[in-house]
C-alpha cells in the first residue's frame, strides 16, 4: 500500500512539474519553483527527458530566428508548437520501447520453450535398443584391458575360451555368425585397423610377441618378438596409426612398425624405470608418459622433439595415463599414496598448464572442452582450469567413451546398468538396466555391441533418438 501510494504521489508530482516545464526552459520560474522543478527531475527519468526535448527545440528555433526579434503572439504559438512536438517525441519514444520490450518478451518466450522441449525430448527413456543377437564363450576378466573387444568395419574381434584354450574369434557384426577362429594364442591386448588385427601372443621361455592376424581368415601374417620378457608391471595394448602403421609401447621402449609387412621402422629407449602409457597420436607428434616425463617424438623417425619433466614428488610403477585433445596432453599418474595427479601440458607452448590431485584414475579421456576420468565414479574437468564440472556415482573400472556427442560407460552397481550422459552437464540422457560389463559400448552403423561379465557379447540395433 506504501509504495502503491508513493507512485500515485509521483504520478501527480509528474503532472504539476510538466505544466511548468515550457517556462523552466525559457527560464521564466521564480527561484522557489525553479528549485522544485530541478529537485523533480534529478529523480523522474520520464520528466528529465521531456525537459531535455524543450532544451534541443529551443534551440533549434533559437538558431533558426538569430537576430529576429519575436512579438508576443508568436512566442506563444512557439511555445504550443514547441508542446505538441514535444510530447508527439515522447509519445514515439514509448511506442518504440513498448515495441522492444513486446519483442524481447516473445523471444524469451520461444527460448523457455524451445529449452524445454529439448529438454523433455533429451530426457525420454528407451526404447532406445533392442537386441539382435548375443555370442556365448567371450574371455571376461575383471578389471582387465587385456580382453575387451574392438570394432572394425562390419566386424567384431574378440578374445574366446572354451575349455582352457583361448583364441582370437572375428564375429559378423550385422547377424552375428563367426566368420573364424585363430590357430595362434592370444594374450589379448586387441586392436585393429580395416584389413587386420592386432594382438600379443606368447612364446618360449615367456617372451612376448605383436602378431597380425589377416581380417578375412585369421590367419598369421607377421610376428614381431619384444625385446624382454613378460615385465612385472603388464603388457601394453598396441595402437594403430594412419597410414599402414602400428605403434607399440614395449617395457622402457616405444617401436613402430609397418602394418602390412611388420618390418620395423624405429625403436626408442626413453631410458625410463617403470612403464610407459600407451602412444597418444596428436598433430604435434606421438605422446608417450613415463613416470617422470612426457614425451614427445616424431612418428616417421622416433625423434624425440622435446621432453618436459613433470617434477612434484615421487610416484609409484603403475603405468601412467595419457590422453590428447586440441593440443593439450593429460597425464594421470599414481603416488604411492595410493592416490594420483593429473597433469595438463600446453603441448605447444610445452609447458605446464595446471595439476591437480585426484583419485587414482582407471581410465582417461579427453573429448569436447572436457577431461573424464573413470576414479571413484564419473569425474569431469575443465580441460582449460581442472577445475571439476560435475560428478556422477557409479562403480566399475571399465573404459569411457564418447559417442555421437553422449558420454557412455557401464555401471557396475546393482545388477549393471549402460548409461549414456550429457557431457556438458552429466545428466543421464538414457540407461538400460542389468548389464553387468567391464567394457564400453562399440558402435558401426546402426549397430552397437557391449561385453559383459558372464562371457558373451550382447549386440543391438540402436534407435535414431539414443544418440540426439
Amino acid at each position: 500500500m506504501r509504495l502503491l501510494r508513493r507512485g500515485r504521489e509521483m504520478a501527480m508530482d509528474c503532472r504539476r512539474i510538466r505544466e511548468k516545464i515550457e517556462l523552466f526552459v525559457l527560464d521564466g520560474l521564480s527561484p522557489e519553483e525553479k528549485l522544485q522543478v530541478t529537485e523533480h527531475v534529478r529523480n523522474c527519468c520520464t520528466c528529465r527527458e521531456e525537459v531535455e526535448q524543450y532544451r534541443r527545440l529551443v534551440g533549434k528555433i533559437a538558431r533558426g530566428t538569430q537576430g529576429e526579434q519575436l512579438g508576443e503572439e508568436e512566442v506563444l504559438r512557439l511555445q504550443a508548437a514547441c508542446r505538441r512536438a514535444v510530447r508527439e517525441e515522447i509519445r514515439r519514444r514509448a511506442r518504440l520501447r513498448t515495441l522492444r520490450n513486446l519483442v524481447a518478451a516473445l523471444f524469451l518466450i520461444a527460448t523457455l520453450g524451445f529449452v524445454f522441449r529439448l529438454s523433455r525430448v533429451r530426457k525420454e527413456p528407451p526404447p532406445l535398443m533392442h537386441e539382435s543377437w548375443s555370442y556365448r564363450g567371450v574371455s571376461a576378466m575383471p578389471a582387465s584391458p587385456a580382453d575387451q573387444v574392438v570394432v572394425s568395419g562390419t566386424r567384431l574381434y574378440l578374445l574366446r575360451k572354451k575349455d582352457g584354450e583361448t583364441c582370437v574369434a572375428a564375429v559378423d557384426i550385422e547377424s552375428g555368425s563367426e566368420l573364424w577362429r585363430s590357430q595362434c594364442k592370444p594374450l589379448g591386448y586387441l586392436a585393429a585397423d580395416a584389413d587386420r588385427v592386432f594382438c600379443l601372443t606368447g612364446g618360449p621361455g615367456e617372451e612376448i610377441y605383436l602378431t597380425a592376424l589377416g581380417g578375412d581368415d585369421g590367419k598369421v601374417i607377421w610376428m614381431v618378438g619384444g625385446r624382454s620378457k613378460r615385465p612385472v608391471w603388464g603388457l601394453c595394448r598396441p595402437v594403430v596409426l594412419q597410414s599402414a602403421l602400428v605403434c607399440w609401447t614395449d617395457g622402457p621402449e616405444v617401436r613402430l612398425f609397418d602394418s602390412q609387412t611388420g618390418r620395423e621402422l624405429w625403436t626408442v629407449d626413453l631410458g625410463e624405470d617403470g612403464p610407459l602409457s600407451r602412444a597418444v597420436p596428436d598433430r604435434e607428434g606421438l605422446f608417450v608418459a613415463g613416470r617422470k616425463n612426457l614425451y614427445c617424438l616424431e612418428a616417421r623417425t622416433g625423434g624425440e622433439l622435446w621432453r618436459i619433466d613433470y617434477g612434484n614428488g615421487v610416484f609409484g610403477r603403475d603405468r601412467p595415463l595419457a590422453a590428447a585433445w586440441a593440443g593439450r596432453v593429460f597425464v594421470a599418474r599414481k603416488r604411492p599414496d595410493f592416490q594420483a595427479e593429473l597433469v595438463c601440458i600446453d603441448a605447444r607452448q610445452r609447458k605446464i598448464l595446471w595439476r591437480r590431485p585426484v583419485p587414482p584414475v582407471r581410465f582417461l579421456l579427453a573429448a569436447l572442452d572436457g577431461v573424464f576420468l573413470r576414479a571413484a565414479g564419473i569425474i569431469a574437468l575443465d580441460r582449460y582450469t581442472g577445475h571439476t564440472l560435475w560428478r556422477y556415482p557409479a562403480s566399475g573400472c571399465g573404459p569411457l567413451a564418447v559417442i555421437e556427442g553422449l558420454l557412455h560407460f557401464a555401471d557396475s552397481t546393482g545388477t549393471g546398468r549402460l548409461l549414456a550422459l550429457d557431457p556438458r552437464t552429466g545428466r543421464k540422457v538414457w540407461c538400460i538396466e542389468g548389464l553387468r560389463s567391464c567394457d564400453v559400448l562399440k558402435k558401426s552403423g546402426t549397430m552397437g555391441c557391449i561385453r559383459t561379465r558372464d562371457g558373451a557379447v550382447h549386440a543391438f540395433t540402436i534407435a535414431a533418438r539414443s544418440f540426439r
